[in-house]
């Protein structure tokens, strides 16, 4: 009986270690724990086992207990989705009125879906937030925080963050809180524009702090109050901050695609202090992922000609090497898996040495700003209109 049930504990822990419940995964740093997956692919790419189009938008995939989420627009309506993460077929799907609102690009949601304890929180450009049970699709409740604070230029992109009772957003000065039961206001920094980034979790002298990205600041608020705790300048071209910053024991990465470059900061008991700053990878949309003590990420504005993907040395900020490409990425493993601007599939390793490929294909066409999912297996690739496919690279 013992065996059999360390046998179920084990299969659980797995099937949960698969998940990608949320933004940039589970660690919140584009991370996968899976290393069992294969680039050895016949002549035309992976085997593609479903595909869907769930509408116009940027929103990443998120994958939860067999269940696969994300939000699209159509004909003037966001439509939250659940689909089978096996075979791609609508579980359910929650609609409501929202504009394409395209300004310079395709338009559509931005904000990816998180699921946690049976409930998915989403949040539409014009800041309409909603809690839905991720079973049955049913409105659990919605907030409209359009009424207390001002979107940005392209609306609203934050992802929810959960931390204990709350669920995080990065809208406002610095940040939003409600309680998860009933979306019930806990906390709101009041008015400001945010940057486009979501809300990062770290801790503190035992206190679990949030790094909100502004327009022009970057602010640790405390979790539990709203308590602003430090504030770091960082002024970009339209207030455009869209990468996370990547918070990895006592280091802090910031970096955005107009300019400032990248910086590595020491967190201190005050407010961040400086380690070194490179204007050779300033990352757009995609934030950089760390790696036994290397950071890979890209340089360069999506919509716009030149930039590459880079290596930087950790302790000094040099640049190792670099390659002509262009897009978003993860990590599984020793291994990038890499989804260029226009729909590529491309596998590197994570060494720096020197750039190495390990296998390319052409996955998707059109505009492809999204990062991919890897979750059990199985890789999910969105493009800017709305088409979904899912690989198959269990091998």
């Amino acid at each position: 009986m013992r065996l059999l049930l360390l046998a179920v504990c084990a299969a659980s822990m797995s099937a949960t270690a698969a998940d990608w419940p949320q933004f940039r995964g589970p660690t919140h740093d584009n991370v996968s724990v899976e290393d069992a997956w294969s680039h050895t692919w016949p002549a035309d790419g992976p085997k593609k086992l479903w595909s869907a189009k769930v509408g116009t938008g940027f929103a990443a995939i998120s994958v939860s207990n067999g269940k696969v989420f994300t939000q699209g627009n159509d004909q003037e309506q966001d439509s939250v989705w659940c689909l089978d993460a096996a075979t791609g077929a609508v579980a359910w799907k929650h609609t409501f009125a929202a504009k394409l609102d395209p300004k310079y690009y395709a338009g559509g949601p931005s904000s990816t879906p998180t699921v946690h304890d049976s409930a998915v929180y989403t949040l539409s450009k014009r800041g309409l937030i909603h809690c839905l049970d991720a079973i049955s699709g049913a409105v659990r409740w919605s907030h409209q925080i359009a009424d207390e604070v001002k979107p940005p230029s392209w609306g609203f992109a934050s992802s929810a963050v959960i931390s204990g009772d709350l669920v995080l957003f990065n809208v406002g000065k610095a940040g939003l809180a409600l309680k998860r039961a009933d979306g019930a206001l806990a906390w709101s920094s009041g008015a400001g524009l945010p940057g486009y980034a979501s809300p990062v979790l770290f801790t503190r002298g035992g206190t679990t702090l949030a790094a909100m990205f502004g327009a022009e600041t970057l602010r640790a608020v405390e979790v539990a109050t709203g308590t602003i705790r430090w504030e770091l300048p960082w002024k970009t071209s339209y207030g455009e901050n869209s990468p996370n910053p990547l918070v990895g024991g006592d280091t802090l990465l910031v970096s955005t695609g107009h300019g400032l470059g990248t910086s590595l900061f020491t967190l201190a008991d005050g407010a961040p202090e400086l380690r070194w700053n490179t204007t050779v990878i300033g990352n757009h949309l995609n934030t950089s992922i760390h790696h036994d003590g290397h950071y890979y990420g890209f340089d360069g504005r999506v919509n716009k000609d030149g930039g590459h993907l880079g290596c930087l040395d950790a302790a000094s900020g040099k640049e190792l090497w670099s390659a002509p490409l262009r897009g978003s990425l993860i990590r599984a493993g020793n291994r990038l898996i890499i989804v260029t601007l226009t729909g590529e599939l491309v596998i590197a390793a994570a060494e720096p040495q020197a750039y190495r490929e390990l296998a390319r294909t052409q996955v998707l066409g059109g505009i492809c700003w999204t990062a991919p999912t890897l979750s059990d297996g199985r890789l999910y690739v969105r493009n800017a209109k709305g088409d979904v496919v899912c690989l198959d690279l269990r091998g």
